[in-house]
């Protein structure tokens, strides 16, 4: 029995080893170390809720059946002008009735909500439109999954190591860990300790002092690490997790099992590490937002906003700028998504500003994918943020003032800690791990378009950028993306703005170029695709040792993808993903119909080996949400009239400037005096604007590629004489997510797999 343990053993030891090399080759494929990427594909809605309710996959809710008339104890579908304090009610309703899950649906109309409405109380329930050409919410105050309560916490027995997915509480009192419960891990910032706050969710970080170690240093809103200094408590590094079990040892101690297993490799109990838990009543847990459009009062101090759990925001339409960002995802909170939306961040009937689509902080794990972000960054974060994906996102028309980075701005106003970021597949102007408040580490990019700019908008200096690595984000990598495409970065590497890369541009720390990974990117600065080695980080020491990546092979492709390691190579679709096939002509967003075609874009969309595609020498196509952007119909209603002046038609290079020649130059009176959104898309109606898309009725769209405050500047191959009319713009768009529809393939994710790892060499050791 002796040896036959001594067997096993050596079974274990072997399969582990080979899973995790197969696993970390599926993610990183010989290219990324390991310590530099994470198990990305647990982003999203968990396989089961703490209902029992499952999900085909973490972009799919499950499936529930309608709360009726009875159930809801209010007429269903709920009519326009009901009250949204009853709406929540039946919500309660629904919920006790259908504690396995149900959804409550609105009818057609306007509903509006003017006071803070909470529906934690209505847990595993989906709060559904008709549509959002047909149901509209108006905010004037906020809409919340959760509202949050009186935490518990405790302190770790050990040191937890990286990839634990249990471990033991000491002290705990009061209430204990529950099974199924969110719980949340956190410590003081690097050089800091302090004491548990049970009941505020967080350490009370009040003894030592910030000093860099060389490695992952967790700083935030301090002058020694960041552009901006500020007096809130450093405790920011947070992951959040689920309780899959709870076993009571006596005297106050726990072991607690959670999952996902923990990210990072510096958790310490010399940096007060602790868990913390709530109670189900104050988080959302699997309440859906669905298939509605919600337009927020101009200026109003109101969001859609966390603490929530295994919740989502699907087929929503997000029209105007409240006080501060339209959706607040989801502080306290995991395992969230939102896909398939439209943001229009900004108030047609006062185009001059705009506001984030999202500010994300204090969340782990959540995916936002295949969402559409007019007029603003979709993504300010905000800070302690761990595991999350965002892919496949469009984002236009961010700000004509100057490029600006557009998905993700990681601000960290919140907090630093910011780890194991992925963006995939995401086409927009930039990214930037910014250092205005705080620090972040391990983020990565991959397989996106980063422009430099909103084209085809033209800047009047080149001031873009394709990625910026600020001060004291470390050990970020960018693998496969294309970058550039635009005149707005005319430079391949520097610390200033027009870029390809920018580095550590508010502050002092050449660790954040040193440690950054960069491989099998595409440029148009260059024109090639780079294997530098001098671009590899292969000779890190000290605490930036275990960061380090090897320079991969030459003749290494990226992976399709790094969240969906299932999914192969589909140059003319078959992808199984239910969400990749786009009505890009005929389609009827007040009923869903599609009575045009259809298009499924190559999968990956992006990447040096991408070629043939319409984008940037062909090395992109544009992904499902961009062609929806594209071929959505205009909402009229939303447009405003302009009256055109004068006109000017010129094949003149410096005539044109900054926009490229020929083009139409229109003097156009009333256009907002402040403001710097004035840009994207527009109709013009009457007069004699001929050309390909404007003509003597309303036509199709025309982009800006320039404006000011009293012209905007269109491309135009001839000269259509005396313009007049009228402009009409802003341009949001009609929308209904069953614009995107099923791509048949194999599988819910698609695609048959990476091929299995070759060349493993396993080593057996006896163990006495």
């Amino acid at each position: 029995m002796k040896h036959f343990g001594r067997v096993l053993f050596t079974l274990f030891i072997a399969t582990f080893f080979l899973s995790t090399v197969a696993r970390s080759q599926a993610l990183g494929a010989n290219i990324l170390s390991p310590s530099r990427v994470i198990d990305w594909g647990k982003a999203g809605l968990p396989a089961t809720l703490p209902d029992g309710e499952t999900t085909a996959n973490p972009w799919t809710p499950p499936t529930r059946p309608a709360c009726t008339s009875a159930q809801a104890g209010i007429t269903v579908p709920v009519p326009s002008g009901t009250s949204f304090s009853s709406i929540v009610t039946a919500m309660n309703n629904c919920s006790a009735a259908n504690p396995s899950g149900s959804y409550l649906l609105l009818g057609s109309g306007s509903f509006t909500i003017g006071s803070v409405a909470e529906l934690n109380t209505a847990p595993y329930v989906t709060l559904r439109g008709s549509g959002p050409m047909s149901t509209t919410i108006t905010l004037s105050a906020s809409l919340q999954f959760g509202q949050g309560a009186n935490s518990n916490g405790a302190a770790l027995g050990s040191i937890p190591a990286q990839g634990a997915n249990s471990l033991t509480l000491t002290g705990v009192s009061g209430s204990a860990p529950v099974t199924g419960n969110l719980a949340w891990f956190n410590q003081c910032n690097t050089g800091f300790s302090g004491s548990i706050q049970a009941g505020a969710g967080y350490n009370n970080c009040t003894s030592g002092s910030y000093a860099d170690n060389g490695g992952l240093y967790i700083c935030g809103r301090s002058t020694t690490c960041s552009l901006y200094s500020g007096t809130a408590n450093p405790a920011d590094q947070v992951q959040y997790v689920s309780i899959t079990s709870v076993s009571n040892n006596g005297g106050g101690s726990y072991t607690i099992g959670f999952s996902p297993s923990l990210y990072m490799p510096n958790w310490s109990t010399s940096n007060t590490a602790a868990m913390y838990w709530e109670g189900k009543s104050g988080i959302g847990y699997g309440i859906g937002l669905e298939d509605m459009s919600i337009v927020f009062s101009n200026g109003a101090n109101a969001e859609v906003s966390g603490p929530a759990y295994g919740c989502w925001i699907k087929g929503v339409r997000f029209v105007g700028a409240p006080a501060n960002v339209q959706v607040s995802a989801f502080g306290r909170g995991a395992h969230n998504l939102i896909s398939n939306s439209y943001f229009f961040s900004m108030t047609p009937s006062s185009p001059t500003s705009a506001v984030s689509g999202v500010f994300n902080a204090s969340d782990s794990d959540s995916l936002l994918l295949n969402n559409i972000e007019d007029y603003a960054t979709f993504i300010e974060g905000g800070g302690s943020q761990s595991g999350e994906v965002v892919a496949y996102n469009s984002i236009h028309n961010n700000n004509n003032a100057g490029p600006f980075p557009s998905v993700t701005y990681q601000h960290d106003n919140s907090g630093a800690g910011v780890n194991f970021i992925l963006l995939e597949g995401n086409q927009g102007d930039g990214w930037d791990d910014d250092d205005t408040w705080g620090t972040g580490d391990l983020n990565t990019t991959f397989r996106n378009w980063f422009a430099c700019s909103s084209a085809p908008f033209a800047y009047s200096s080149a001031a873009g950028i394709g990625i910026a690595v600020d001060a004291f984000h470390r050990f970020d990598s960018a693998i496969a993306n294309v970058l550039g495409g635009t005149a707005q970065c005319t430079t391949y590497s520097g610390s200033g703005n027009g870029a390809i890369y920018r580095f550590a541009s508010s502050g002092t720390d050449p660790l954040a170029a040193a440690t950054f990974m960069r491989w099998l990117n595409y440029d148009t600065v260059t024109g090639a695709v780079q294997k530098n080695p001098l671009e590899v980080p292969t000779g890190l020491s000290g605490n930036a040792l275990a960061f380090a990546n090897i320079l991969p092979n030459v003749n290494l492709t990226a992976p399709a993808s790094f969240f969906m390691d299932s999914m192969g190579f589909y140059p003319s679709g078959g992808t199984g993903l239910s969400w990749w096939k786009v009505c890009n002509s005929g389609f009827s967003p007040s009923s869903g119909i599609c009575a045009g075609t259809t298009t499924a874009p190559p999968f990956p969309t992006c990447g040096p080996d991408v070629t043939g595609g319409n984008e940037v020498n062909g090395h992109c196509y544009d992904n499902p949400a961009s062609i929806a952007y594209k071929t959505l119909p205009v909402d009229t209603t939303y447009q405003n009239s302009y009256s055109i002046t004068a006109s000017t038609w010129s094949n003149v290079s410096s005539t044109c400037a900054p926009a490229p020649a020929p083009c139409e130059i229109l003097t156009v009176s009333g256009l907002p005096s402040s403001g710097n959104r004035l840009m994207g898309p527009m109709q013009i109606s009457g007069g004699s604007c001929a050309t390909t898309g404007a003509s003597t009725a309303t036509g199709s769209e025309v982009y800006m590629t320039h404006a000011t405050s009293t012209t905007v500047t269109y491309s135009l191959a001839s000269n259509p004489g005396a313009c007049t009319g009228t402009m009409l713009w802003p341009d949001v768009r009609q929308f209904d997510e069953r614009v995107y529809e099923a791509d048949s393939g194999s599988s819910t994710r698609g695609g048959t797999g990476p091929n299995p790892p070759t060349g493993l060499a396993g080593s057996t050791q006896t163990i006495p």
